[in-house]
């Protein structure tokens, strides 16, 4: 039998260095989740009084973590203060986290795991135990997936809290299910509604791409109020011979592809917008990467935009570049990407593989809560993540994506108004979301992608060392890049934005590189030098470690440095402590310069 209680255990520790009249400052960290910041309540005697967040980077704690506080006490000028006592609680419990008490983690952390589970439970295919050409699933795993794990998850979701009693009724023990076996032909599928342009350039490209993958395309026209769009379409159909379907209502894109999936029972299907553009051999790599393990049930292709998969930047609507650019960045993508995938919260409906398995176990989009479209694929994927399948990037394919083509304005309200119910079916998604963002998996292979295209487009570059901070060194150091680049020569910027992130872009060009801070230092040396860096010049060195110093030796070329404010003996940077008191001049030495340091951390 299950508790009525899910307990996952944290492990924190702390101690308070400063308490003071106004101030109360130490460190607080949780070993099972170092990376995440801590939420605090502050009491007096029994009372909270204020609230702080841990913040600050202490590497004396641990390495790479932002543990330590520094939390202002409203009881400066009261005179029974030093008849106070503090202690520390978890936002909003009675935990006191430098105790060695139990604590429930934060709900997502809880659902990661159980999900993680449910997909080691998920059966690979046993051809010996096939009966009819159908496979078999393990008994006892899939009752522990259909009846424990997912209604766990659900319960959890539906809660909102780790805390909340879960109740349980198992049904008795299920006998297995059988899946159909999967069609050699995919089936691709192209809604259509606005667009005359981008919907007969993408038709156009799948048309023409190739590979050795079978297929059947399928352009549905959802009642396109376009004639010129329907003329085309029609004559477009004439010449290559695919399926068209001219529905007479207008059923949206989630009423449209349920509508497909019902019709192709026996087919793993690619939804594609009809914005896009697909490269040679798009579709082999595609298959390739969904069969590359029995538990994956989605995958989506790189792009310039397409949220937590675009291309260079992500999480942003990057310029659809020309279609021979992006023959070119696919053809990168298969080379330096080949067989990379990397798995993802949710696939992104641009283009998505969607496994035939999966559908018959998860069935369709919901039509009822997502009405024209706009997060029913996350939707989807997350209820597919609860039976156990996985969503993963195929790092080694890269669409093209305008996006918006057809949904036009309507766009904003769409996306607010599902995004709400999305939130609200699943509490843990934005967090997850949040922290996929934060920890950024697929750096690596669009760091790839970027080293290639840099490759070709700056030749024997300047390099330019900064921080991420902005004002007068940004305005000096831009000015200059633009001096030397309308001469002709290259410029390319490391910039420090955070401890943890450096950034090397090219003046002239939005493809970049990132680095994990000092950890990837071996990483940033090996890219310079495949870039042929010519010449080196320091302008600011906060959030490096003092080996950036070797790089002209390492790479073999002359430096110059300038100095623009007081990094070199303040590593504030402005004389100023955290409470903005100058400190320069006289007051200053090496060991106050420690303990303003320890106090107050670097600037952000």
């Amino acid at each position: 039998a299950l508790p009525d209680r899910l307990d996952i255990e944290a492990r924190y520790r702390g101690f308070i260095d400063i308490a003071e009249p106004g101030r109360l400052a130490g460190w607080v960290l949780n070993d099972i989740a170092p990376s995440r910041s801590v939420r605090l309540d502050v009491y007096l005697n029994g009372r909270k009084i204020t609230s702080g967040v841990t913040s600050i980077l202490r590497p004396d704690v641990s390495e790479n973590n932002r543990s330590g506080f520094d939390i202002a006490i409203p009881v400066r000028d009261d005179p029974r203060f030093s008849n106070l006592t503090f202690s520390l609680r978890l936002l909003g419990t009675e935990i006191n986290p430098l105790s060695s008490e139990t604590i429930h983690t934060p709900i997502e952390t809880a659902i990661q795991s159980l999900t993680r589970l449910i997909e080691s439970l998920r059966s690979p295919p046993n051809k010996d135990d096939s009966c009819n050409g159908k496979i078999q699933q393990d008994d006892g795993d899939l009752w522990v997936r259909t009846e424990i794990l997912e209604p766990t998850i659900r319960a959890l979701r539906d809660a909102g809290r780790i805390d909340h009693p879960l109740t349980l009724t198992p049904k008795a023990f299920k006998s297995h299910r059988l899946n159909a076996p999967q069609l050699e032909v995919i089936s691709v599928l192209i809604p259509v509604y606005e667009g005359l342009e981008a919907t007969t350039r993408c038709i156009k490209s799948v048309l023409t791409s190739g590979g050795k993958t079978p297929f059947t395309l399928s352009v549905i026209n959802d009642c396109s109020p376009n004639p010129l769009l329907t003329k085309e379409i029609r004559e477009l159909q004439k010449t290559h011979g695919f399926t068209l379907v001219e529905q007479k209502t207008n059923l949206g894109f989630v009423g449209t592809v349920n509508k497909h999936l019902a019709s192709t029972p026996q087919q793993d299907v690619v939804l594609l917008n009809a914005d896009t553009v697909v490269a040679s051999g798009w579709l082999d790599r595609l298959l390739a990467a969904a069969y590359s393990a029995d538990n994956i049930g989605t995958v989506t292709p790189l792009s310039n935009n397409a949220t937590l998969v675009s291309y260079p930047v992500p999480f942003k609507e990057n310029s659809l570049p020309s279609g021979e650019d992006v023959k070119a960045h696919d053809v990168i993508c298969a080379t330096i990407n080949a067989g990379t995938t990397v798995d993802i919260p949710t696939g992104v409906g641009f283009c998505l593989f969607l496994k035939r398995a999966m559908i018959d176990e998860v069935g369709l989009l919901d039509h009822r809560r997502f009405g024209k479209g706009y997060g029913e694929e996350n939707d989807y994927c997350l209820r597919a993540s609860e039976k156990g399948w996985r969503h993963v990037a195929a790092c080694n394919v890269y669409v093209g994506h305008e996006g918006s083509v057809s949904f036009g304005k309507e766009k904003e309200e769409l996306i607010k108004k599902n995004l709400e119910t999305l939130n609200g079916l699943y509490p843990d998604y934005a967090i997850t979301v949040a922290r996929f963002e934060a920890e950024d998996p697929l750096a690596f292979a669009r760091n790839r992608i970027a080293i290639e295209v840099l490759k070709a487009k700056v030749k024997s570059p300047f390099l330019f060392i900064t921080h991420g901070l902005g004002g007068g060194t940004e305005r000096a150091v831009t000015d200059l890049a633009e001096c030397l680049t309308t001469e002709g020569q290259d410029v390319l910027i490391l910039r420090s934005e955070k401890p943890q992130r450096w950034v090397l872009r090219s003046h002239g060009h939005k493809d970049h590189l990132v680095y994990r801070g000092a950890s990837d230092l071996k990483t940033l040396l090996d890219d310079l030098k495949v870039l042929n860096i010519q010449h080196l010049h320091y302008h600011e060195t906060l959030h490096y470690p003092a080996e950036i110093w070797d790089l002209p030796e390492s790479l073999n070329c002359r430096f110059d440095v300038t100095v623009h404010d007081y990094l070199a003996i303040c590593p504030r940077i402005t004389f100023l402590d955290g409470d903005g008191t100058y400190c320069g001049d006289w007051k200053w030495d090496s060991e106050a310069c420690d303990r303003c340091i320890h106090r107050h951390g670097l600037p952000e």
